[in-house]
């Protein structure tokens, strides 16, 4: 049998279902990359603005398409950055039952953004 190398992804990493150990809380993470990918999204809607109005002094329907693309996005993000804060991330027996309605509709606000806007 081959050996299966190094753990790349860390001590987290695991191939099991079953409990995987130090997955109390994946919400700093959650954060992190939703955090991470809307910098990076408003970086590059940034520069096509500036690029589009600044230097060729033109905008056209797909540029406001991708404005209201973006503000989608935002607000998707900022309802997960909130459960993030609230307890997504966490399992359910360590969600703070003060949190658990906030975190509902997060979740609700989130599942409508991302599954209403294809």
């Amino acid at each position: 049998m081959l050996h299966p190398g190094p753990n790349l992804w860390g001590p987290r990493a695991t191939t099991s279902t079953s409990n995987p150990p130090n997955v109390d809380d994946r919400g700093p993470d959650v954060f992190a990359v939703t955090t991470s990918m809307i910098s990076l999204a408003t970086l590059f809607v940034a520069g096509r603005a500036v690029s589009r109005v600044g230097i060729v002094r033109r905008t056209g329907w797909d540029d406001y398409t991708m404005l209201l693309a973006w503000l989608i996005a935002v607000f998707l993000s900022v309802s997960i950055i909130i459960g993030t804060k609230r307890g997504l991330g966490r399992r359910d027996k360590d969600i703070d039952p003060g949190d658990e309605a906030g975190l509902r509709m997060s979740e609700y606000v989130f599942s409508v953004l991302y599954v209403g806007f294809p």
